[in-house]
């Protein structure tokens, strides 16, 4: 999946997969329009598919579609002025809007999990881009679990 940089900035560079003890890591090197280049690592718990449920399943999405789902969120958040991972903490309230259930979960999580103001805070930028990602305007329940699970990984690999 390497891409040309200078035809498309912001391209993920040599992704790869590790694993296959159930849990594997998901690794890529990142070069961003201005040409800087980072590292990104995000460890997720994979549960094992059964052979049957492998042999019988539909095809999932194509590569192809996750990019354009991809992209349409990158448009979001352009539209918005900020990528969510630099989303200001002055702003987080206004771009990052819980219904209801999202904000039972969110405080059920940071209450439970002791979360810092910084913890609380990444939790919403990665809610924001699940819910991106599924064109939803507020942060569902839903989005803010997926969130929380990926931050208690986080925790359980760096500490």
């Amino acid at each position: 999946m390497n891409q040309d940089i200078e035809t498309n900035p912001g391209a993920i560079l040599g992704p790869w997969l590790v694993g296959g003890d159930g849990t594997d890591h998901i690794g890529a090197d990142w070069q961003s329009a201005d040409g800087d280049q980072a590292s990104i690592d995000l460890h997720v718990e994979v549960p094992a598919v059964p052979f049957q449920e492998l042999r019988t399943k539909a095809a999932g999405a194509s590569s192809a579609q996750m990019r354009e789902r991809v992209l349409a969120a990158r448009e979001l958040q352009s539209a918005r002025g900020f990528i969510n991972a630099e989303i200001p903490s002055s702003q987080i309230r206004r771009i990052c809007p819980l219904d209801d259930s999202g904000e039972r979960t969110l405080e059920l999580a940071v209450r439970r999990m002791g979360f810092s103001a910084r913890a609380h805070d990444r939790i919403l930028k990665v809610a924001r881009t699940i819910a991106d990602l599924a064109k939803s305007e507020n942060i569902a329940a839903k989005h803010v679990a997926e969130a929380v699970q990926y931050r208690s990984l986080d925790r359980s690999y760096w500490g």
